[in-house]
């Protein structure tokens, strides 16, 4: 067996009471291993090897009181690497395997399974312990994250459980993924399901909502499209793969029944970003600019600054107007106003203005 017990963490010698068999496929797969107490036993299974050849060979000749299990599971099933264990592979291709377990077992040895939904087909886990001699536990919920609807409460047992959940408690807290596998029944391509187990468009929507990688498993048949689910590059009758998908196919079909452009899904369909605007620099302190004036009050200014001086910002005070002595108008002033009034002109104010000629 090639498993990652080599390269892996090991907590104690092989002659611990307990040992952890966890698949990498998971999220967060090593702060898992962390929170484990220091007397268990920890193995890395290889995701592209039989995980229950691995298990087998790695027990060798000892003996322990709990196997913990910690995988991708759904309804009656888990996943161990390549290996799928579920009804139909624990009575035929497994369950030779399995027996072989029962030598490595402690009498009261209990076996503690977890992924979402496992229990939920409760015959698979009597078939399991009547097989391995041993007390089984699995949960017939959604394992893991309490935000996405899990726990880490293993509800179904077969038999009498004395091993409690060996995961530290702040990493059941702040576990931010559930450990689920999908299954889709032959031939189904609806958007509705529950637990683990829905229509081909729904376990997609499923995979795509959570962020650690995700297993469909197809149920065999043929499964037909004939509407267009959504266009990411042309017309899909999928929705887009936009995380980390593994679809095991079993021997299905998948197929169109229309003839013009469908593709069946695109891969990699990440949503594009649109460019976000870059937030403003505030500018250095600079002090400010001189206040601009208009044009015409620019060109007064300037003309009565050389008038006055360019270091004389002020305005000279204004002098009172000279008068006659007497306190009448200057004789050349009274005669403008004089000639001015003759010649037929108005008054404005106090000055009297001449008639413009007449060309």
């Amino acid at each position: 067996m090639k498993t990652k017990h080599s390269g892996s963490k090991s907590r104690s010698s092989d002659k611990s009471q307990a040992i952890a068999f966890i698949d990498p496929a998971i999220s967060d797969s090593q702060t898992i291993a962390d929170s484990l107490p220091a007397n268990i036993q920890t193995v890395f299974l290889d995701p592209a090897a039989d995980g229950i050849e691995q298990i087998t060979n790695a027990l060798g000749g000892n003996k322990y009181s709990a196997i913990h299990i910690i995988s991708h599971g759904n309804t009656g099933s888990i996943q161990l690497g390549t290996a799928q264990l579920n009804a139909a592979t624990l009575q035929t291709k497994y369950r030779e395997m399995l027996q072989k377990w029962r030598a490595n077992l402690t009498p009261e040895a209990d076996i503690l399974l977890y992924g979402c939904n496992v229990a939920e087909n409760t015959e698979f886990i009597d078939n399991l312990s009547q097989i391995t001699g041993a007390d089984i536990a699995a949960s017939n919920n959604k394992t893991g994250s309490n935000k996405l609807g899990g726990d880490w409460d293993l509800e179904y047992r077969s038999g009498s459980i004395e091993t409690a959940v060996p995961i530290a408690i702040d990493t059941q807290k702040n576990y931010s993924s559930v450990l689920a596998t999908f299954t889709v029944p032959a031939g189904d391509t609806s958007n509705t399901g529950t637990g683990t187990t829905g229509g081909l468009v729904w376990a997609i929507n499923q995979a795509n909502a959570t962020p650690e990688p995700d297993t469909i498993v197809l149920g065999g048949g043929t499964y037909s499209f004939a509407t267009v689910n959504n266009w990411w590059y042309g017309p899909n009758a999928l929705p887009a793969i936009a995380s980390d998908i593994t679809i095991e196919g079993n021997g299905a079909n998948l197929t169109r029944s229309r003839d013009d452009r469908l593709r069946l899904f695109y891969v990699g369909a990440i949503r594009p970003q649109l460019p976000q605007p870059r937030p403003r620099q505030p500018h250095p302190a600079q002090p400010h600019p001189p206040k601009r004036l208009s044009f015409r009050r620019d060109q007064l200014f300037r003309r009565w600054r050389c008038r006055h001086g360019r270091g004389n910002l002020q305005p000279r005070q204004s002098h009172p107007r000279k008068r006659h002595p007497d306190g009448q108008q200057s004789p050349r002033r009274q005669q403008h106003r004089t000639s001015a009034r003759s010649n037929g002109g108005t008054q404005q104010g106090r000055r009297w203005h001449r008639p413009r000629r007449q060309q």
